[in-house]
């Protein structure tokens, strides 16, 4: 799969193969970037709405987890990434 074209975060059409590998990685950075207030209502100030958590509880998510494992994209990334670079290389 070969990407011909992409668009920049200003929706702008991109065609050369730099500039889609860079906003692809731009991409990432923000999407796992957590840029959020530190004083917003995201937490609970309440605490007598949190529930005790047991260690027992937590060992058993832990142990579900996946290890070293990517996500679909994750991977799909990772392959795109490194089959453009090498184009870029060989060109």
């Amino acid at each position: 799969m070969t990407v011909e074209s992409s668009k920049d975060k200003y929706g702008a059409i991109l065609y050369e193969p730099v500039k889609i590998l860079e906003r692809w990685a731009q991409y990432v950075e923000e999407l796992y970037n957590d840029n959020r207030d530190p004083s917003s209502n995201d937490v609970c100030s309440n605490s007598d709405d949190i529930g005790v958590v047991s260690e027992m509880e937590v060992k058993n998510v832990i142990q579900k987890l996946t290890r070293n494992k990517e996500t679909y994209w994750q991977n799909f990334f990772r392959h795109w990434v490194t089959k453009e670079y090498k184009k870029l290389i060989r060109d």
